[in-house]
């Protein structure tokens, strides 16, 4: 009997001191730890929420200043091409030498590449039916080309005008041809 108390009691000392040395670790177990390790996961979960709150903020602060940035930087050109304009003072929108030469440029260059796709079209298309071997189809696209070809040299032939009195024009202003009198009247 004595021998089962010892046994007994000593068991009881052992958990004890397993019991505590758990505790100090930080284990799950009954006692100290046990409350600590649910406290921490909530302690944990809200510095998660704070700081994606904090990032939340910082993003907004700086798409905000983004856009503020952007807004003055409109302004500022806006107010930079009224600026030039006002030192253009007697041109208005378009009426340049320059200007107009480079929108007939434009056009040019955006006909060329207009034609150029489509005689390439009707060129595959005169290929496929050479060898099909369709008459009809054949006769009909090559009036179609002879006309686009028409077309793209009337409208060269227009743009070449356009020029041509874009460059004149300066010289035969009205300012110019009143001097002019007034310079034959006084001889």
């Amino acid at each position: 009997m004595k021998k089962a108390l010892l046994s007994i009691t000593a068991m009881l000392v052992l958990l004890l001191g397993v019991q505590t040395a758990l505790a100090r670790r930080g284990g799950a177990s009954q006692g100290r730890g046990g409350g600590n390790s649910a406290q921490r996961q909530q302690q944990q979960s809200r510095n998660r929420t704070q700081q994606q709150q904090s990032r939340n903020r910082t993003q907004q602060q700086q798409q905000s200043r983004n856009r503020t940035q952007k807004q003055q930087q409109t302004k500022s050109r806006t107010q930079q091409q009224t600026m030039d304009k006002g030192e253009q003072a007697g041109k208005g929108q378009g009426k340049g030498h320059q200007q107009q030469m480079d929108a007939l440029g434009k056009q040019f260059r955006h006909e060329e590449q207009k034609h150029m796709q489509f005689k390439a079209r009707l060129e595959r298309i005169r290929e496929l039916a050479a060898k099909k071997g369709d008459a009809k189809v054949l006769d009909r696209v090559n009036t179609l080309i002879e006309k686009e070809q028409s077309r793209y040299s009337r409208k060269v032939e227009r743009i070449r005008q356009r020029s041509k009195e874009i460059i004149w024009k300066p010289l035969r202003t009205k300012g110019s041809r009143r001097n002019e009198k007034k310079r034959q009247g006084q001889r």
